[in-house]
């Protein structure tokens, strides 16, 4: 995985951008914090079936 950095100035335009990089960050941060988790309570890692399940999985799931 590649880290990038990168600074974005305060302008009107760059807004729209601004609140979907913060969002994504924060979705992924909620996912490695679920793995983390779910590693720690079952002592196994969470396979990408579960993971589309949360928060609760659901009786009818493929999985």
């Amino acid at each position: 995985m590649k880290t990038l950095k990168f600074k974005l100035y305060n302008h009107k335009r760059n807004r729209h951008l601004k609140r979907i990089v913060n969002a994504s960050g924060t979705i992924y941060n909620h996912c490695i914090a679920l793995h983390r988790r779910y590693y720690r309570m079952w002592g196994k890692h969470l396979n990408g079936c579960i993971s589309l399940l949360h928060p609760e999985p659901h009786p009818s799931s493929p999985c």
